[in-house]
């Protein structure tokens, strides 16, 4: 008999083993790729970069040639942070930099395989703050320190754009309403260029020859706001050798957000548009101010997920929608791309931030597009430089395209917490993992019942196998 019962318990203890090693299995997927829940909601993902650079933890005895660094608000201490991962997800480095985030506001990011410079507004001032990145770090070895602190010239002028222009982060524009100051990172300044009154400017690179600024211009006679894409081109004296209206279409209003230099020298234009050709009001500018919002992304590497039914807002207006231009270096138009969301709902984002933009292999952007069936889908399909990507719709994703081709991803529930920071070789691994996430997810949410239906269930496993034990002992014991 005592036999009989220990079989029987044996029997029982191992069905929960297996149901246990099925769920922890899940859970430390949902773990390896999602933020923990206790996780601190003091820091915030704002930015998120790779820097190839080549770098080792003495203690760790990490290797890697790829890292990421991230850049976000730390709410307790009232300043931003910068950390530096391992593409193994080990932590590499960190550190503090700026004032209050209401004071000190980030307006341009550079990283070169040296260095990270972040260049912000504080208290009205150009400030920039660097980190040397060594060859062996520790948690302790990422100084990031105001390394320049700029006061230009302005009078009663403007700032309306800071900028990083060119690869190697060697200069510093100052980009004002009606001149912008280029200076090297002594604070000297190189060169200045002038030019009529502008009301947005978004965008500028610079090669060692061409100086090149993009924004938008207003076609009011007022001046005020803005109506349509504008490019200008400075040479090496300071003088503008050519400018041009870009996408100045009938029932649009556009602007020009990022620009790049191509490896054959023509110049990339990314731009947004409205459409109101489809509305009752008919909208000729924007106020400048509205100009974020005017974009499509919010750190570049937001985007918004895009359904059949959800291309017209709450208030009746048209998203906005998206152009590609290529210009050569003369200033004439080689190609442009148009992706309007009244025609195709899968309107791309480009994936990095603001100067940070890389281009892929044919020289081209690389875009991200989002789409769901529908609102209520359980997941969206993100779709990044041509690879689709199944994501779950609860999961925020935040990434940086390395210049292998590699991904750098951020995944949470919530923007607003801790971060686990995960390295796919691609985008086909990135899309594997996920397939495991979405798996991992639903076995999760089974897992939210447990505590009022495990109990019961065990209840019953248990009885059920008492009573076939019963029956089969029964049969034996009538033998």
């Amino acid at each position: 008999m005592v036999k009989r019962v220990l079989i029987s318990f044996l029997s029982v203890l191992m069905i929960l083993i297996l149901a246990t090693g099925v769920f922890s299995y899940f859970i430390n997927i949902c773990d390896t790729y999602l933020s923990p829940e206790n996780s601190s909601a003091d820091m915030t993902v704002d930015y998120m970069f790779a820097v190839d650079a080549d770098v080792s933890a003495d203690t760790e005895k990490v290797t890697s040639s790829q890292c990421v660094a991230v850049v976000g608000k730390n709410k307790k201490a009232d300043k931003y942070y910068c950390t530096l991962y391992s593409s193994e997800g080990k932590l590499l480095a960190q550190n503090h930099f700026g004032a209050d985030p209401e004071s000190c506001i980030i307006h341009d990011i550079r990283t070169t395989s040296k260095k990270i410079s972040i260049l912000c507004l504080k208290d009205g001032m150009p400030v920039l703050y660097c980190a040397e990145i060594p060859s062996k770090v520790n948690s302790e070895t990422l100084t990031l320190q105001e390394t320049l602190t700029l006061t230009p010239e302005l009078g009663e002028d403007t700032i309306l754009k800071l900028l990083l222009p060119d690869s190697k982060a060697e200069f510093i524009a100052v980009a004002a309403a009606e001149k912008t100051f280029l200076y090297d990172t002594n604070g000297q300044i190189v060169r200045e260029y002038s030019y009529s009154p502008k009301n947005v400017i978004t965008s500028g690179v610079y090669n060692g020859e061409t100086f090149v600024l993009c924004g938008a211009d207003s076609a009011l006679e007022d001046g005020e706001g803005f109506s349509y894409g504008s490019v200008e081109a400075f040479d090496n004296s300071g003088k503008s050798v050519w400018s041009r209206e870009v996408y100045r279409e009938t029932n649009c209003v556009s602007a020009v957000t990022e620009c790049q230099f191509d490896n054959d020298g023509n110049l990339l234009l990314y731009g947004s548009f409205y459409d109101y050709s489809k509305s009752d009001l008919v909208m000729t500018t924007l106020d400048e101010g509205t100009i974020d919002d005017f974009k499509i992304y919010g750190h570049g590497n937001d985007y918004h997920v895009y359904t059949p039914n959800d291309v017209i807002d709450e208030d009746g207006f048209a998203r906005p929608s998206v152009f590609i231009a290529k210009l050569d270096m003369a200033g004439n138009e080689k190609n442009v791309n148009v992706y309007s969301v009244l025609n195709d709902y899968r309107v791309p984002s480009i994936s990095q931030e603001k100067s940070l933009n890389k281009l892929n292999s044919a020289g081209e952007f690389v875009l991200t597009s989002a789409q769901a069936a529908s609102l209520s889908a359980d997941t969206y399909f993100l779709t990044i430089d041509g690879v689709k990507i199944e994501i779950p719709c609860n999961i925020q994703v935040i990434y940086d395209v390395d210049n292998s081709g590699g991904i750098f991803a951020y995944l949470a529930e919530s923007s607003v917490k801790g971060y686990n920071i995960k390295y796919f070789k691609s985008a086909a691994e990135f899309s594997k993992g996920m397939e495991e996430l979405r798996k991992a997810l639903s076995i999760s949410r089974i897992l939210d019942y447990a505590p009022t239906v495990l109990p019961w269930g065990l209840i019953c496993v248990v009885a059920i196998i008492l009573l076939v034990a019963k029956h089969k002992w029964r049969n034996i014991d009538c033998e």
